[in-house]
């Protein structure tokens, strides 16, 4: 698979940017977390960061995903690295006295400017990807992305201490990376795309145009239903690290929480090595749907079974699920959507995975603080788990 992706040059460009941006996108999410969780001691206040970002995401996605489709998409990600690179640094700002407004102000910026990136990354991906199959280069993005996350935190982590908890150098890190992916991106050809649509149809029409096509094509509907509790359970995960890391740890919350997110993160990585084997599969809904059950499943054994070494084996088979499932979905539709409507189905994509990581990122930190972990898991858990299950069963009872 390396083989291949380095003799395109194209792709070497592209995930090398991509990269080091993700490596600076997991500083900036670990130091916004561990401020939100110092400056106000509660879980629930890493939650309501979550809930600004989904406000931003709610507001602002549709508009992304129909810019996707209308303009050069080359243009949106570069000016989007490059304020992305000015908010990252900005963050140094925060301090006791103002973080209560500034910290969620620039959460929200961030998240705004990221609404119109990913639609953008999503929907050119398949003509970057033009001279390797879409298989290839697609678990390969998912490997990278997994190893910038077991990189990311545990080198935030050591940074962290190295600096007597300072999260600027975090911050800024993650600016500085924003600047190196806008330079390697500006050698990256993205195809020529024509789309006459966007030159006739006015701007709010083109964005009901691409929610009707989701929901008159009742597959993809389904995928991007499904994301909803697949997102719920990452962002759930992203929240209640930092309790199962000061539970099950004696070396402190900070260091529990970068052996976590590795162990998430090499699942994932061996998850994505096995797509090529799975890819008869990524047309079926059953493989969706028992792929989300057992993340349910899986959140609930890690709440009954109150042992460190349960908690890190579960923690890796989360991040095998999880990761095969998304990647599988977003390879599938950009084999199969067409590519005018690409921007706006993976922004349908996106908010409903803000809605589902939001509720679910709030909520799971509010059970915490009045319930405690194993409750918390075990809730979440069935509720991902309890519907799939009965839909089974009742598929079950009628064929027997």
């Amino acid at each position: 698979m390396i083989g291949t992706i380095l003799k395109d040059r194209n792709l070497v460009l592209y995930f090398t940017g991509r990269f080091i941006s993700s490596l600076g996108d997991n500083f900036l999410l670990f130091a916004q977390s561990i401020a939100a969780y110092l400056l106000t001691d509660s879980l629930a206040g890493v939650g309501a960061l979550w809930i600004v970002r989904g406000v931003a995401s709610l507001l602002l996605i549709p508009v992304g995903g129909v810019l996707t489709d209308r303009t050069n998409r080359k243009t949106i990600i570069l000016v989007t690295d490059f304020i992305s690179g000015i908010l990252s640094i900005s963050y140094i700002f925060i301090t006791q006295g103002n973080h209560y407004w500034l910290l969620p102000l620039l959460a929200f910026a961030s998240q705004s400017v990221n609404r119109f990136s990913s639609p953008a990354l999503n929907a050119s991906f398949k003509d970057v990807s033009q001279n390797t199959d879409l298989e290839i280069s697609g678990s390969f993005a998912a490997v990278l992305g997994q190893t910038a996350v077991i990189i990311g935190p545990v080198v935030a982590s050591i940074i962290y201490f190295i600096f007597n908890g300072k999260t600027d150098i975090l911050f800024i890190a993650d600016g500085v990376s924003f600047f190196i992916s806008f330079i390697f991106m500006c050698g990256v050809y993205f195809g020529k795309r024509t789309n006459p649509e966007s030159k006739k149809i006015h701007f709010y029409r083109d964005m009901f145009n691409g929610m009707n096509y989701v929901k008159e094509n009742k597959p993809l509907l389904f995928l991007i239903i499904l994301l909803i509790p697949i997102a719920l359970t990452g962002k759930t995960f992203e929240v209640l690290v930092l309790g199962i890391s000061e539970m099950k740890w004696g070396i402190g919350t900070i260091g529990g929480i970068g052996i976590y997110l590795s162990l998430f993160a090499l699942g994932g990585i061996v998850g994505s090595t096995q797509i090529h084997k799975w890819k008869h599969l990524m047309n079926r809904r059953r493989f969706y749907a028992v792929s989300t059950m057992v993340l349910g499943l899986l959140f609930i054994l890690m709440g009954l079974l109150d042992y460190l070494w349960v908690s890190l084996l579960i923690t890796f088979f989360v991040g095998v699920f999880s990761n095969v499932t998304v990647t599988m979905a977003q390879i599938h539709i950009q084999k199969t959507v067409e590519n005018n409507y690409l921007g706006r189905v993976f922004s349908a994509w996106t908010l409903l995975a803000v809605i589902g990581g939001g509720v679910g990122a709030y909520l799971s930190g509010l059970f915490y603080d009045q319930f405690g972990l194993r409750v918390s898991l075990i809730l979440f858990g069935a509720f991902i788990a309890v519907p799939y299950a009965i839909c089974f069963l009742i598929v079950w009872l009628k064929r027997i």
